[in-house]
């Protein structure tokens, strides 16, 4: 038996923790949202000089 999307999502703990986050949710996404974690991802969406 294949899961779909949902169950999938069910499986793993549904929705909730994007809905109704835990203590420990609300803190890893501060975490992941930091400036130094980000910089290298935020760095491959910019336009790059060359292509001008």
């Amino acid at each position: 038996m294949s899961a779909t999307a949902t169950e999938h999502h069910t499986e793993v703990g549904g929705l909730e923790r994007l809905t109704n986050p835990s203590a420990r949710d609300a803190e890893a996404a501060a975490l992941l949202r930091h400036p130094d974690l980000l910089e290298d991802i935020a760095a491959l969406h910019r336009p790059s000089s060359s292509s001008c």
